[in-house]
């Protein structure tokens, strides 16, 4: 299988999409409570990827690691996150 073919059928069975959800209460003409959640539904996704060589061994940092031979690597997004305060204007 190409990899193209590859990269579409994990695009179509995995939940591409992040919510979330931000709302806040106007208590005093300056004093607002506010609270926000990030990745609503806590999907793991990566928001970058590349491949790298494992022949080399530019990827040692100071000892050696076991890549296994898989060149992917990935940064994974902020999991799901929690916010909320209080604003006060003067």
């Amino acid at each position: 299988m190409a990899r193209n073919e590859v990269n579409r059928d994990y695009a179509y069975n995995r939940r591409l999409f992040k919510r979330n959800l931000h709302a806040s209460y106007q208590i005093a003409e300056n004093v607002q409570f506010f609270g926000l959640i990030n990745n609503l539904f806590n999907n793991h996704y990566a928001t970058y990827g590349t491949f790298f060589d494992t022949g080399t061994d530019g990827q040692y940092a100071g000892s050696p690691v076991n890549f296994v031979g898989n060149p992917r690597t990935v940064t994974p997004a902020q999991p799901i996150a929690f916010y909320g305060g209080v604003k006060v204007t003067f």
